[in-house]
């Protein structure tokens, strides 16, 4: 039968946007229901990163005022370090780490990257591979082989909005010297490397599809977004078949179309193209199910600023606003685009994501990434604070939690474990 969740990690966490690179798919069916839960604490930041698992079920948590933290599996805390600056002004965030082999690579939003003993939190080395920031937003950290990419700018940037990073460095696992970088063609907020074989693909806050030589960052092809003016905090994913989907917007990531796109990993060519009426701002992720292949995102405008933020930039106060953000989370063929099955969760209403006061602010995208089991379920968070898990084959909604919090970083799985973070909590489902 179903097992229900056992617990809640208390935790505690800061403000800023992930977006997690690797899917761990196993089969057993975690039921959302009859979760014990407890508020967190205050002692950091807010959660917008994706959590960590390693093989005994150890957990890691980046926050974004800086702090690193490990949990057993029983919730008790292994170790907490501050290997990042206090984010100001949304610079400085630390995005999600990469575990590989016996170290956990993370930056401390700074410029600086950092390798560290996951079983003490100690320093293996550390070393500064940009002078511009590196953690306007929680990407994710990439690892393959004794390669670690991680975004950055080269030089300040003296524009905050631009991105987390205008060049993708990659560096050597071992001790942190640089190997190779790439220069965008424009900066990314959020990055989510994949790796096939030799070929690393990724893409910029417009939609930009950019694969490399692994090995030495060389082009091997590049497809321009749909939209050179867009902006997305989407990006792309590589199926088992070699195909690479892109998620973006035909216009603004509140305002504008959702845009998904799939391509030839070999050759760059364009396979489909489809386009939704709400935004896009979560990656794709994509499975096999008894029909074939699908591909599941997200759509829907974000939340904006909670009252009385809101009311600085001299807009009416929500009072005198009808707010209701509707949102859908649709799956489509992978061979041809079209539409296979649409969910869409009660509309979101207030200003702010669901959980964020002034004093803790948190603004995440509509949805979080999705991750999906070996058996097809597929769990995504909404940012009324809800996860979801959902069949993948047919759409429909097979248990749901309320977090009471928005959600940013993708469900994490592992072998008789999901782990879920909201803005400010943590909860383990087994």
């Amino acid at each position: 039968g179903h097992r229900r969740l056992p617990r809640l990690l208390q935790c505690m966490l800061g403000i800023g946007a992930a977006v997690a690179w690797a899917l761990f798919a196993f089969g057993h069916v975690f039921m959302l229901v009859d979760a014990p839960w407890a508020l967190n604490d205050g002692s950091c930041g807010v959660m917008y990163q994706t959590p960590v698992i390693d093989r005994r079920g150890n957990i890691f948590m980046s926050a974004s005022d800086g702090w690193l933290m490990a949990f057993k599996p029983d919730g008790t805390e292994l170790w907490r370090n501050r290997t990042g600056g206090k984010q100001k002004d949304w610079v400085g965030q630390i995005p999600t780490p990469a575990l590989s082999g016996d170290s956990l690579f993370l930056t401390d939003g700074f410029g600086g990257a950092l390798a560290l003993d996951p079983q003490t939190g100690a320093e293996r080395w550390r070393a500064h591979y940009a002078d511009g920031r590196s953690g306007l937003d929680s990407w994710s950290t990439g690892v393959h082989g004794d390669l670690v990419f991680f975004l950055g700018y080269p030089q300040p940037s003296p524009d905050m909005n631009s991105g987390s990073g205008s060049h993708l460095y990659a560096l050597s696992a071992q001790d942190g010297s640089l190997r190779w970088m790439f220069q965008l063609e424009v900066p990314a907020y959020n990055i989510m490397p994949a790796v096939v074989g030799s070929d690393l693909v990724l893409t910029d806050r417009t939609g930009n599809v950019y694969c490399l030589d692994v090995a030495t960052g060389a082009r091997r092809w590049y497809m321009p977004g749909s939209d050179p003016a867009s902006f997305t905090t989407g990006a792309a994913a590589i199926g088992p078949n070699k195909v690479v989907y892109v998620s973006s917007n035909i216009g603004s990531m509140n305002f504008g179309r959702g845009n998904l796109r799939a391509y030839d990993l070999q050759s760059g060519r364009m396979l489909w193209n489809s386009t939704f009426d709400l935004p896009a701002n979560a990656a794709p992720v994509v499975f096999r199910d008894a029909t074939g292949w699908k591909v599941v995102t997200g759509l829907g405008a974000n939340g904006v600023a909670p009252w009385p933020l809101y009311n600085i930039y001299d807009r009416p106060p929500p009072w005198e606003i009808i707010w209701e953000y509707l949102g859908q989370l649709v799956a489509v063929d992978g061979d041809t685009g079209e539409t296979v099955w649409t969910f869409e969760p009660p509309p979101h209403r207030g200003p702010a994501a669901a959980g964020s006061t002034i004093s803790h602010q948190c603004w995440p995208d509509a949805w979080t990434n999705a991750a999906v089991g070996a058996d097809g379920v597929v769990y995504v968070g909404w940012h009324a604070g809800v996860v979801y898990a959902v069949n993948g084959t047919t759409g429909a909604v097979l248990s749901s939690y309320d977090l009471r919090s928005a959600l940013q970083g993708e469900p994490a799985i592992a072998p008789g474990m999901l782990v879920v973070t909201s803005c400010m909590r943590m909860a383990v489902f087994t």
